[in-house]
């Protein structure tokens, strides 16, 4: 149990770091409630939509504060029932959130793993649908998306384009067919398209320009490299299992645990 607890002090650290750090500007303000731009990062970040913006974080986080100041006046606060619940779940959320942090710091999925693992089912990993593989910029200036377009059409080694990739965010990605935008799924999976730059795109946010670095068909093979990141969640929850039941396991033997259950 060693271990356990000088990962519990850490975390604790960590936690206390945290609360004395000055916080970032202020996005929203709901009475006396305020949303930060850090704070809306970190919302973000637990919803799996790419397309979710900092814009619907804050939509979310105002009707969540307006419903609970009309809960609040409407007396739900003081409500048996639901106080129970709310310390429930977060008893649920501490605890399996510190067993998350735990086992996740007490795992490791090595390569050759991930490659035997590959072997053993590489039949399973098939394309399904048409998809290429893209190096996606997305720029609010027109002058500037058409430098970019301009820049990636010279030959690869030349100054402008490794300026070009050094200077902007751009994004490397597997796209499917059908999962983009009309106009963006179009451009890409067109038939009789022969260039692979693709763009500038206009769209309401903003401009998109595209490269197309290969694409594949449904039902191709998909490569081990493609597929890690996949390979590697899953060996990942399979010892993630076996390690939860040790986990509470050796709770069990730290904790004073009582169980009465013979007068029910």
């Amino acid at each position: 149990m060693r271990k356990l607890l000088s990962f519990i002090i850490v975390l604790l650290f960590i936690s206390c770091a945290k609360e004395n750090k000055v916080d970032s500007p202020i996005l929203a303000k709901v009475e006396n409630s305020v949303l930060t731009i850090a704070q809306a990062e970190r919302l973000k970040l637990t919803v799996s939509n790419q397309n979710y913006s900092i814009h619907d974080v804050v939509a979310s986080w105002v009707d969540r504060e307006l419903l609970y100041l009309a809960a609040k006046h409407g007396g739900l606060e003081n409500d048996e029932t639901l106080n129970s619940q709310v310390g429930i779940y977060k008893k649920d959320l501490f605890g399996n959130t510190f067993m998350d942090n735990y086992i996740a710091s007490q795992i490791s999925v090595e390569n050759i793993e991930i490659k035997t693992y590959y072997d053993k089912n590489r039949g399973s990993f098939k394309h399904k649908k048409d998809g290429a593989k893209i190096m996606h910029f997305f720029i609010t200036t027109d002058s500037v998306a058409q430098y970019i377009t301009n820049a990636l059409k010279q030959p690869n080694n030349s100054i402008d384009r490794k300026e070009l990739l050094a200077n902007y965010n751009v994004d490397v990605t597997t796209v499917e067919k059908g999962n983009l935008i009309d106009q963006l799924n179009f451009e890409i999976f067109s038939n009789n398209r022969t260039s692979f730059i693709i763009g500038p795109v206009k769209t309401d946010y903003g401009y998109h320009i595209i490269e197309v670095l290969s694409r594949y068909k449904a039902g191709s093979q998909v490569d081990i490299d493609e597929a890690y990141d996949e390979i590697y969640q899953r060996l990942f929850n399979q010892k993630k299992a076996l390690s939860s039941i040790r986990f509470l396991d050796s709770l069990r033997n730290h904790y004073t645990v009582k169980i009465n259950l013979e007068n029910n």
